[in-house]
């Protein structure tokens, strides 16, 4: 059968309190970012987007940083 995704290998997380850890701080600075979108009149309207773009490239970015960190 013909897969359009390839399965990706699962990783173990080894160092879960970084992991948890750089989570928290994404998560964090979510908010400042959601109180800035709302005070500021022309990123009012777009705050959603703003918002469905930062949690993704926060995910992948978390990933980044953990697998670069754990090298080390």
């Amino acid at each position: 059968m013909f897969n359009i995704m390839p399965t990706r290998q699962k990783r173990t997380i080894k160092n879960k309190k970084l992991y948890v850890t750089l989570e928290v701080i994404t998560f964090l600075l979510s908010i400042p970012l959601g109180y800035l979108c709302s005070q500021i009149d022309s990123l009012n309207d777009i705050t959603l987007e703003i918002i469905l773009i930062y949690v993704p490239v926060s995910m992948i970015t978390v990933d980044y940083l953990y697998q670069r960190l754990e090298r080390k």
